[in-house]
């Protein structure tokens, strides 16, 4: 006994396997002990009765049996299985239960009927029990008579024995509604041993059918429990005829046949709890359960995995009545359709590629339409499983994507279903499609598109709603990035858009073309025509890859636009006759570039004639478009490549290629298509090696930035010229008075007649029909008789004009903001291909002809808008500014660059705007680089002197510290020229603030580190040693007078910044030690330790400083530095210059 006591604790443990391991430890230990006893068999005892009562002769004897049949221990063992079943603890009914199936599945020397009389012993209800009580012991009949299911004991036992556990089960799940669904279950699991093909079938196990189905009549209600109680007796006896017999009555003895559906519907909709006795009350219907009921597993596993019996309702009726018109009824609560959600997740999961198009049915789509569009809505999240669902199975059965893509974009669905859903489950359903599954998809899109279904003919509007979304879905394919892409569906597409967007079918087409071209019941109007061009200009934007024969589609495009041309039996151009004449002169160049582009060998100018071959094809496609009226975009493209490519004297003309094609590029970027903005950029980027200085001149001029220096400079001669007439008219004679009152009166008529000659035409009319309208102004009337108005006309005639004003400045208003908007668009693609040149010439010298008007862009001269001026200063700081590759090329201004970098450096001693600053600093770096790298460094070191100076004399100076510490650190040559400013600057003297002088020392502090390593050094050895006892005597000369001056000097050091320069003679001393290579002597030369000690003594005399004693130590540590012994100098330095990697990483800083 003590050997299994312990065992049993296990049983109730949190962790499943300690519980299974625990079980099986128990039920083996517990066998060994009971070999030894007989069989008992359990048809010998009596026929047990069917009440839920125990007495106490059953009792007593059913434990005299176990007694005498068992051990002690396994005696006890089983009594103690049984009462644990209706345990409070966590997880302890379900270990006890297991251990008790397992060990009544190995043990013979007990029988079911004397099990089942300990199992209603030990959960009898008393009177004093409260809920808690009760809700254990029905459980532990439950687990009870579940453990003797699992064991198979039951089956060994009389029929009565079976009827009773039978009947408990019943009782049991009439005590509450949500016991039904688990005591529905152990009743399936009950009947299921009595199969036909089951081996230990028992003999009476006809008879037990029978009596249950006997059962089921009697049954006053129908449950989904009872239901699949009632499939699973049918499915195991066919010839068992319930469906007549139950109440409802069914139509058919079949319970799934067609004519059954709503009933069946009907009670799994309302899902009642199971009632079996007439005697008792209905329990009432709980709350609601998320889980759905277990009969629609075997429903489903009916339809998906076995083979549909016979008479059976087809799948699509079953889904249809009995989950889309009952779960998914517009009617239907949330929780309902919670449920619905849940059978179209197991179908989806189960579902063959001949199930998945009946699944998405009408109330399914709508709802699950509406549940993915709003996020808040409660059922979202399962909607958004079902999207999942639904790629996992078109990945599973690709062949079945087309069919559910045409369910989800048909009828009951939406054309723009992922746009609706915001999810991409066309688009993923789409890229399983292999490409015979893509034609399919191309011609059911067609077929929308030739004869409409959704829409009655006489609707207009819906036929041509239901075609551009037919279209919208061929470009999505196109665009598509997860769609596996090939020229034949490709091919396809485009020969659809051309075919209906630049001609009309007038016949039906003959040929490869016949099932994508063909003539349509309703007739194509120019707005559907005019969405065809869009959509194809659309996808050749998104094709940047050529065919599978290495031609550009566009080109491709002009191929077929050819082939339409020459038969005129089946197509008619839509072109008008003005478009038609540009077209052939584009055409005839198209066709002479295509000839010399095969003759041509040079791989660059190879290169070239195609782009041009693709930028006359672009402007052939737009001016298919072309009206009466419209700009002439073919003259500019034929006269480029004519000078470009067939000029054998282009170098005698004055304006060369390049700049005719950069101005025709420019004209093609003032006309508003995003495809002619596409192709203009890709030109551009093949020509960008090619573009000269005048080219790009042309090109950045487009920005308007000299424009509006122009114009200041005009309003500064303005001004001027203003103020000499003012001073003139000051200096003239006073004396005529009454003839200047003469020439002013002139003068006034004369600005009356130059105002009237400017008022807008529009707004004087309508002010003089104000006028009429009140009588002030008639034909008739003489000049000289003035017309008399009452209040209320005045009044009248104030509203009239005041109304008349507003809406004229509303509408001027409105002109000038589209002129800004225009303006800023054109900037931007103008920005696009300047961004482009930076990106792919960082290397050539003329990317500096950018820098200037990006950064007046920038700066938001002129009427810049706020988002060009982001854009440009995007270029700026990251195209140019951070470019890797030095800029350089021949025949370069040198001064033009040197005056740009005194323009950047005025901006930055003006400018009190801190991302500016940042970016003038970027512009800054970029021109030193430039000017440094290629050895004009005198030029630039000017201009930084006029910097720095700036910085230390004037107070209110915006310049950063930062910004010269970085462009020193950065260029050391640059830094060694700077030498003697910056010793100047550290001087007392110069500086207007103690602070400026601090970071001068900084500075100084990063030229000294420069010259530790060889290949940063500018100058010898002497000349750098010279220099560094410059800057001792004015280190001694800053600390001097600091200790001579009061607090009260604004100009004086304090404690803090005197510290500053202390740090700054120590590292001072240290590099010196590192340059002089540990020779002494020079060391001393330049850092005499008696001077230190001397300051020192300075310091601790002081007033200000005799008790700041960080001060001292610094120059301590200095003066121990100098006097230290050489060789251990010479070791650490050799330390310091073996390190790996460091000289290098210095020489890359």
């Amino acid at each position: 006994m003590s050997n299994t006591l312990a065992l049993f604790w296990n049983l109730a443990a949190t962790d499943r396997e300690a519980r299974i391991d625990a079980s099986n430890e128990l039920v083996n230990a517990l066998l060994q002990q009971s070999s030894d006893f007989g069989n008992v068999d359990d048809t010998t005892l009596m026929e047990s009765p069917l009440s839920e009562q125990v007495t106490d002769d059953e009792v007593a004897g059913a434990e005299q049996r176990i007694d005498d049949a068992n051990t002690q221990d396994v005696s006890y063992a089983i009594r103690r299985l049984v009462r644990g079943l209706a345990s409070p603890r966590e997880n302890a009914r379900i270990g006890f239960a297991v251990a008790l199936s397992g060990l009544l599945t190995h043990l013979k020397t007990v029988s079911a009927n004397d099990v089942l009389v300990l199992i209603l012993k030990y959960s009898v209800v008393h009177g004093n029990m409260n809920g808690q009580e009760v809700r254990d012991l029905q459980f532990a009949r439950l687990f009870g008579i579940y453990a003797l299911v699992r064991s198979r004991l039951l089956y060994r036992a009389y029929l009565s024995t079976f009827q009773r556990a039978f009947h408990i089960l019943i009782h049991v799940a009439s005590y509450k509604s949500w016991l039904s669904e688990p005591c529905g279950w152990v009743l399936t699991e009950l009947v299921e041993p009595l199969a036909r093909n089951e081996p230990d079938r028992p003999s009476w196990a006809d008879d037990a059918l029978g009596w249950i189905a006997d059962q089921l009549s009697s049954h006053r209600s129908l449950s989904p429990e009872t239901l699949a109680l009632a499939l699973q007796l049918t499915h195991m006896d066919p010839t068992i005829k319930l469906g007549e017999r139950m109440i409802p009555p069914f139509k058919t003895p079949n319970f799934l046949a067609s004519a059954n559906l709503p009933v069946l519907a009907s009670v799994l909709r309302e899902a009642a709890p199971m009632h079996w006795q007439p005697d008792t009350p209905v329990p009432k219907a709980g709350s609601w359960s998320t889980k759905l009921p277990f009969v629609w597993d075997k429903l489903l596993n009916l339809y998906l995995n076995d083979k549909i019996p016979e008479g059976v309702a087809p799948f699509a009726d079953f889904f249809r009545v009995v989950v889309d018109e009952s779960l998914f009824a517009p009617q239907a609560s949330p929780e309902r359709k919670s449920w619905g959600f849940q059978v179209l997740h197991r179908t989806l999961a189960h579902a063959s590629e001949d199930v998945l198009p009946f699944l998405f049915t009408p109330h399914v789509m709508r709802t699950w339409v509406n549940q993915l569009s709003v996020p808040d809505r409660l059922l979202h999240s399962m909607a958004q499983k079902t999207v999942s669902l639904v790629g996992e199975a078109v990945k599973r059965s690709p062949t079945a994507g087309i069919a559910l893509v045409t369910q989800l974009t048909g009828e009951h669905g939406r054309q723009n279903f992922d746009r609706v859903t915001h999810t991409k489950t066309i688009e993923s359903i789409l890229s399983s499609l292999d490409e015979e599954g893509l034609q399919r998809y191309l011609a059911y899109l067609r077929d929308i598109i030739y004869a409409p279904t959704s829409a009655a003919p006489e609707d207009a509007k819906g036929i041509a709603m239901q075609r551009q979304s037919a279209c919208d879905q061929m470009l999505g394919l196109v665009r598509s990035h997860l769609v596996q892409s090939s020229s034949g569906w490709v091919r396809d597409v485009l020969i659809f858009f051309a075919g209906h967007g630049y001609y009309a079918v007038k016949n039906p087409v003959k040929g490869p073309w016949s099932a994508i071209l063909q003539v349509p019941t309703v007739p194509f109007t120019d707005a559907l025509r005019e969405v065809c061009r869009s959509r194809l200009q659309a996808c050749l934007i998104e094709l940047s890859e050529p065919d599978e024969r290495g031609t550009p589609w566009s080109l491709a495009v002009m191929d077929m636009l050819d082939t339409m041309e020459k038969d005129h039996k089946h197509f008619t151009t839509t072109a008008r006759p003005i478009a038609q004449e540009r077209i052939q002169r584009a055409k005839s160049m198209l066709h002479q570039m295509r000839n010399a582009s095969k003759k041509e060998k040079n791989e660059t100018r190879k290169l070239h004639l195609r782009a041009f071959e693709i930028l006359l094809a672009s402007v052939i496609l737009v001016t298919f478009e072309d009206g009466d009226d419209a700009p002439d975009m073919v003259d500019s493209v034929v006269d480029a490549a004519k000078l470009l490519f067939f000029d054998d004297k282009a170098s005698q003309r004055e304006m060369d290629g390049m700049e005719l094609l950069t101005d025709a590029l420019i004209g093609l970027l003032e006309i508003s298509s995003a495809f002619l903005r596409s192709m203009t950029i890709q030109v551009f980027s093949a020509f960008s090696s090619s573009m000269t200085r005048d080219s790009l001149n042309h090109l950045v001029d487009q920005l308007g930035m000299g424009e509006n220096e122009d114009a200041e400079d005009d309003e500064i001669k303005e001004d001027e010229e203003d103020d000499g007439d003012e001073e003139e008219e000051e200096e003239a004679d006073d004396d005529d008075d009454d003839d200047e009152d003469d020439e002013d009166d002139e003068e006034e008529g004369d600005e009356e007649d130059m105002d009237d000659s400017d008022v807008d035409p529009v707004l004087r009319s309508r002010v003089e029909e104000a006028f009429r309208s009140t009588g002030m102004m008639d034909d008739d009337d003489d000049d000289d008789q003035d017309a008399v108005m009452d209040d209320d006309q005045m009044a009248q005639l104030d509203d009239k004009l005041a109304e008349i004003f507003q809406q004229h400045t509303s509408s001027k208003r409105k002109e000038r903001e589209w002129i800004q908007r225009d303006t800023a668009l054109f900037h931007n693609k103008i920005l696009d291909l300047l961004d482009i040149y930076a990106k792919e010439q960082s290397g050539n010298i003329l990317v500096l002809r950018l820098v200037t008007p990006l950064l007046a862009l920038a700066r938001g001269s002129g009427d810049t808008s706020q988002q060009v001026a982001n854009r440009a200063s995007q270029i700026l700081r990251q195209r140019l500014c951070k470019s890797k590759d030095l800029p350089h090329g021949d025949h370069w201004d040198v001064d033009e660059v040197v005056s740009e970098l005194k323009d950047t450096h005025e901006l930055l001693r003006t400018s009190q705007d801190a991302k500016l600053a940042d970016l003038a600093a970027a512009v800054s770096h970029l021109y030193t680089k430039v000017l440094v790298r290629h050895g004009h460094v005198h030029a630039t070191v000017d201009v930084f002197k006029t910097t720095l100076d700036d910085f230390l004399e004037r107070k209110s100076s915006p310049i950063r510290p930062a910004f010269l510490i970085e462009a020193i650190r950065r260029y050391p040559e640059l830094s060694w020229g700077l030498r003697h400013a910056l010793l100047q600057g550290c001087r007392v003297s110069k500086a207007a603030r103690a602070f400026r002088q601090v970071q001068v020392f900084t500075m100084l502090q990063v030229l000294l580190q420069q010259q530790q390593h060889e290949d940063m050094r500018q100058a010898n050895m002497e000349e750098i040693l010279s220099f560094i006892e410059h800057v001792r005597a004015v280190v001694l000369e800053t600390v001097q007078a600091a200790v001579a001056q009061g607090d009260d000097n604004a100009g004086s050091l304090n404690s803090q910044r005197l510290k500053d320069v202390l740090r700054f003679i120590l590292q001072s001393v240290r590099i010196t030690l590192r340059i002089t290579d540990g020779q002494m002597s020079q060391a001393h030369a330049c850092w005499p330790p008696a001077e230190l000690t001397n300051m020192l003594e300075r310091l601790q005399q002081s007033e200000r400083f005799k008790n700041s004693t960080s001060l001292h130590s610094i120059l301590k540590e200095a003066h121990s530095l100098l006097c230290k012994d050489s060789t251990n100098i010479k070791k650490k330095r050799s330390a310091t210059e073996s390190a790996p990697g460091k000289r290098a990483k210095a020489r890359h800083t």
